[in-house]
Parts: structure tokens; sequence; C-alpha cells
């Protein structure tokens, strides 16, 4: 059993740290992960001192199952020094203990910044669809998404291999581990794919950046809509650029966050929504020009792509009319208050 070097340099106070146990074992190590992240969360008592304060990490993430072995993120806080400067032993001790017998304890490669970049790329079309937890349905939709083009993974910031049509059966055990799956395809345009789980509730956004996003647009339309009984709410729109591409995040920082209120409110006006039960309820029908998707489900759609990228003339038009037939869903401070007092 090896520990990597740049681990003891990367053990700073407050510094946040992702390690890594590779091993031919992968269920083993997962069990003794799990047991070291429930002691590093307030299961060990050699972490509190005499006086009861509590001496360990500040944040402790879940055990993702890594296909080559599992990850765990640890933001270390104020942790002392000896205690710091010890977590690779702690850990190797429990894979010891564990019948682990092979295994190299690193920090994995980080491959996030190979991405970034593509943040700046010119117009894009954008979905974000909400939905219930644990249902695996975000995969599913990504699988779709991305059809025969094998995407590259990313998962902790490290890099995943995703063979093409196995996007599913490759990330569903790390996306169960309530983390967040990035996947990005082609170089122009670029296509990617954001699935969280969690707290809850599934999240997946969808990108299309570059050429072509009118019918990126209509793609993402096709796919919300094939899966608009299985989802609380859905929108598709234009963006300017793809500075959100890898965020499965609200759109408009002006309206206040509902992320845990998606199958009541909207967050703003969009080309293309799927209103579930909860919005039909408030509007008091469907809006003029719904469409039926079933399951208690509508589809709502103004206006043609083009006229969504906020550059367009008919971009206020569109959005204003957008705003007007769902304005009782729209995310505001007086909406956000009174769901959430109703659902206390």
């Amino acid at each position: 059993m090896t520990v990597s070097p740049e681990i003891a340099a990367a053990l700073m106070p407050d510094a946040t740290i992702t390690l890594q146990v590779r091993t031919p074992t992968p269920a083993s190590a997962r069990t003794a992960v799990e047991a070291f992240a429930d002691g590093l969360r307030g299961r060990d008592p050699g972490l509190v001192d005499a006086s009861g304060a509590w001496l360990g990490p500040k944040y402790v993430g879940p055990v993702v199952p890594l296909p080559d072995g599992p990850a765990l993120t640890i933001d270390v806080g104020q942790m002392p020094d000896s205690l710091r400067d010890g977590l690779p032993a702690r850990l190797a001790g429990l894979l010891a203990d564990a019948g682990v017998t092979a295994a190299e304890i690193i920090i994995p490669p980080n491959d996030m910044a190979r991405y970034l970049g593509l943040r700046s790329l010119r117009s894009a079309a954008r979905a974000l669809i909400r939905g219930p937890a644990g249902a695996g349905w975000q995969l599913t939709a990504a699988e779709e998404w991305f059809g025969a083009t094998p995407p590259r993974g990313l998962v902790l910031s490290t890099p995943v291999e995703v063979p093409a049509g196995k996007v599913a059966a490759t990330l569903a055990p790390m996306l169960a581990a309530e983390t967040t799956v990035i996947l990005i395809a082609g170089a122009d345009p670029v296509e990617s794919a954001v699935a969280a789980e969690g707290f809850g509730r599934g999240e997946l956004a969808l990108m299309h950046a570059g050429p072509g996003w009118p019918a990126g647009m209509r793609r993402q339309r096709d796919l919300a809509r094939r899966f608009a009984g299985r989802v609380d709410w859905a929108g598709v729109t234009a963006d300017a650029d793809a500075d959100r591409l890898l965020t499965t995040g609200w759109w408009d920082p002006a309206r206040p966050s509902a992320e845990w209120l998606a199958d009541a409110l909207v967050p703003d006006a969009m080309w293309f929504q799927v209103l579930s039960p909860g919005h039909i309820n408030r509007l008091g029908e469907p809006p003029e020009g719904a469409e039926d998707l079933g399951e208690g489900r509508h589809g709502l759609t103004i206006g043609d792509p083009e006229q969504w990228l906020p550059t367009h003339p008919d971009s206020p038009t569109v959005r204003a009319r957008a705003r007007a037939l769902l304005a009782a869903c729209l995310s505001t401070p007086t909406a956000v208050a009174e769901l959430n007092r109703t659902r206390r």
C-alpha cells in the first residue's frame, strides 16, 4: 500500500482535498473509505478534545465510487497539525482492516481546467430539467442527448471514461452517491450534460454551444417532452454564451432561488417549459397555446428559438409575453415566501 507524496504538501490548514483509493478491489476499499468518512463526520472519539470540542474536518463529502476506486472530498478546516497530517495513515489502517492489500492513496487527476475555456463560446441552447431524486432519469436522458457520440466524463473534477451508449450504466453508481456528473462531447459545437442528485431532488442541464444552437434548442424540447411525465419542471432557452455550461443552476440572479419549489414555480420566461400540475393549479388553467403532454403535464412554447437570443430585437417582446402567461408561477420573493410558509 502506498501514499502519494503530493498528499502531504496538499494537507494545509483550510485546504479542500480529494483523496482516492486506487485498487483492484474497489468494493472492499469503499467499505473502508465509508468507515473513514463516518469517523471524520463525528463518530471518531479521537477527534474530540477533553472539553468536548470537535477537532475534525470542517466538511466531509460523500464517498464516490469511481471505476478504479472510491474517492472522498474533505475540507480539513482548522484540524490540529498532527491529526490533519495523520489522515492518510488513518485511511491506510482502515483499508488494511478491510483486507485491502494492494492500493494507492492518491489525489486523483483534476481535468476541470480543460473545460473552463468552453464557457466563452458564443450563442448557446440551454435546457434545465428538475424532477425526483433516485429515479435515474437524468442519466437516461443524458444518454439520449449524446446518442452515439461518446462523451468525456468528469466526476469530482476527475476524468472518467464513458463508452458511447453506456452513460447510465457507467455513471449511475456515482450519481447515486449524491455527487455531480459532468459530460462533454464535441469540439464545434460543444454539447454538455450536467446531472446532479441529492437533497431530495434530481437535476439535469443540457447545453448546445456554437453553430446550430437553434436546432439544439429544438432537440432539447423534444427530450423534455419525452421525459415530461417523469419530471416536475423543464425549461429550454437561448443564452448569449456558454458560461453556465457546467452547472444546473437557475438562470436569473435577480430572481430568488426556488429550486426546492420547482413543481410550482418557474425561474423566468423561456422559449419552452414543461409545466406540472402544481404550476397549472397556480395558473388556474393551462396557459393559452399550451400542449397537453399527458400525466398532468403541459408544454408551452413562445416564439422561435432565434427570438430568445438576448441580442435579438424580438427578445423583449417574447419574454414579456411568456412572463404575462406565467405570472402566477414566476419565482418572486412573495411567491417563494408564500409556498415555503404553506409547505412548512
